[in-house]
């Protein structure tokens, strides 16, 4: 019977605060920091290259230029299968090594015709459904803007709700 009051006691003291919207460790007289968390998500690496792929789509559907498009991920070229996306599109894209700079022009280095470069870097997730990333258009001397996308994905696709851009030349 002892054991049975105790136990009921225990329980009582324990399940008290969180009934009063109070933790545990606060009703023992401990100060609780608050834990800094981070997204989680179910497969980060194919949601970034989701993300990568709706921006450059967003980019081409706006994109006058009509030449040789060149893209660039974190500086570097995107991976044979990230370029495998964009086999319906009837426009000439190329990975960024595909280019190459000449007095001011970003030329393509197959053809010497002057190129554009849509590139992305530093993805930063804002929540697990939303994320920031930094990327733009470079044409060499003749243009460029960089700004920030925003993205939410929304029935498990991801949309860029918004182009900042925080510079043009």
């Amino acid at each position: 019977m002892r054991l049975r009051l105790a136990f009921i006691f225990v329980t009582g003291v324990l399940t008290l605060p969180s009934a009063c919207g109070r933790n545990n460790a606060e009703f023992a007289g401990f100060s609780v920091e608050p834990v800094s968390r981070k997204p989680i998500l179910a497969n980060p690496i194919a949601d970034e290259q989701e993300i990568y792929e709706t921006i450059f789509q967003y980019r081409l559907e706006r994109e006058g230029f009509k030449g040789t498009l060149f893209l660039s991920i974190n500086g570097k070229d995107p991976s044979d299968e990230f370029m495998r996306r964009f086999s319906r599109i009837s426009r000439s894209l190329k990975k960024v090594s595909g280019s190459h700079y000449s007095a001011g022009f970003l030329l393509d280095r197959s053809t010497n015709k002057i190129g554009v470069e849509l590139f992305i870097n530093n993805l930063t997730w804002t929540w697990p459904n939303t994320a920031d990333v930094r990327g733009g258009r470079y044409c060499g001397g003749r243009c460029l803007d960089s700004g920030i996308y925003r993205l939410r994905k929304q029935n498990g696709r991801w949309a860029v709700e918004e182009y900042q851009i925080l510079g043009i030349a």
